[in-house]
């Protein structure tokens, strides 16, 4: 009876340990490149754009062509006999939301395909099959010049992997390599990687293509830049205005405002941006206004004129900063949001801003008031104020020297 009261615990050891081992074979089916125990395969798709884009729909294709390896197949009727195996895509929109690492400026959207094999591939007969994998940069979107969508640019990978398949006496798939020939800019490149599709939230297969997606909200002024006297007509992408308030404003006085464009970390360095000065009528002053990456541009604003960007992409920061507003009271919004006041005289200055992917909201209002005569200090826009007070003294001072002659001549006639 002891022994038979032994068997059951034996028994669940056994599977106990079973449990335990068959995690450790499956860790271990990708190997020195190799992998042996396939399961499903597939492409990654990574998408990066700027922070605050909203992630395009569109879908990406991927074209898996049979390649000729004369020192394995020899035959051309085996070569035709190979299972077609593509072409496969993966499709992106809007509600794809990816992520955006804390302190990042770049958003990721990662999506897989579907299984590249199947159950339903007919393989002609047993040997080493290979298969060159690469994205087809074609589609809703321009590459690199914008042609298509003159506002969004997509710049497609052209990394390419070469897939090996091999297959038993039985015609089943037994092992599978996948070596990266070109990385994502077309240079050459080596080394295996693990194409085995992941669960999709955090593990993907490593056969991965890259592309980036840069999108500017539409200005829509028309098919001509606006000129000098012109109204502008559109939207800015990034506005910069300034109002000048309060019973002493001078609506007539340019406040100096320093503004600086900072270009995502996905776009080229040295990149230039275009801005136009408007007047409070909304008509262009002057000719256009060239920024570059990170340098710092100056402008002078009256009450009611605006600084009208016109090509800067979402995900783009910038400063703006109200220089030395002597005498006036300074303060700024952002979007439309609350009011945030500066200190009297002293330089006020937004934090660094991300441009979003929205036309109407990129705009940083800033607001000069003035309800007080201030009496320390000189400011050209006092001088009428301070010349009538040293008038007044003067007239007093004259009546107090009068005054003072007139006693010491009565004192002396005494």
């Amino acid at each position: 009876m002891k022994k038979h009261k032994l068997i059951p615990a034996i028994i669940l050891a056994l599977i106990l340990s079973l449990t335990c081992i068959v995690p450790a074979f499956a860790e271990s089916a990708f190997a020195d490149g190799i992998l042996t125990d396939p399961g499903d395969i597939g492409i990654t798709k990574v998408l990066k754009m700027p922070i605050g884009t909203t992630t395009p729909d569109v879908t990406f294709t991927f074209s898996i062509q049979k390649k000729m390896d004369p020192d394995k197949l020899t035959s051309g009727d085996t070569f035709d006999a190979m299972p077609d195996l593509g072409p496969m895509t993966i499709t992106f929109g809007a509600d794809d939301t990816g992520n955006t690492p804390a302190g990042s400026d770049v958003k990721t959207v990662k999506k897989q395909s579907a299984a590249i094999l199947s159950d339903s591939n007919n393989w002609p007969c047993p040997g080493e099959f290979v298969y060159t994998i690469t994205e087809l940069s074609t589609g809703s979107y321009a590459y690199e010049c914008g042609e298509v969508n003159p506002y969004e640019e997509m710049y497609y990978s052209y990394a390419e992997y070469t897939l090996r398949v091999y297959v038993d006496t039985e015609l089943n798939v037994v092992s599978i390599t996948c070596e990266r020939a070109k990385d994502d800019a077309g240079e050459d490149a080596e080394g295996k990687v693990d194409p085995t599709l992941g669960d999709g939230e955090t593990n993907f297969s490593e056969m991965t293509f890259a592309n980036t997606y840069i999108k500017t909200n539409d200005p829509d002024f028309g098919d001509d830049p606006p000129e000098d006297g012109e109204v502008f007509v559109g939207t800015p992408t990034l506005s910069v205005s300034n109002t000048t308030d309060g019973t002493y404003g001078d609506k007539n006085f340019a406040f100096q405002y320093d503004v600086t464009i900072n270009a995502n970390s996905l776009v080229d360095d040295g990149r230039h941006y275009t801005a136009y000065k408007l007047d409070k009528d909304g008509k262009v002053v002057g000719s256009a206004i060239d920024f570059t990456d990170r340098v710092t541009v100056t402008v002078y604003l009256k009450d009611g004129e605006s600084l009208a960007f016109i090509d800067t992409p979402v995900g783009t920061s910038y400063t703006a900063s109200d220089v030395e507003p002597t005498n006036y009271d300074p303060k700024y919004k952002l979007n439309g949001g609350s009011d945030v006041p500066g200190e009297t005289s002293v330089t006020l200055t937004t934090p660094d801003t991300y441009i979003l992917d929205t036309p109407t909201a990129n705009k940083a209002d800033f607001t000069n008031s003035r309800d007080g005569i201030t009496t320390t200090g000189l400011n050209l826009k006092d001088l009428p104020f301070i010349g009538l007070i040293a008038f007044a003294a003067i007239g007093i001072a004259a009546v107090v020297i009068s005054k003072s002659r007139k006693s010491k001549h009565s004192a002396a006639a005494c």
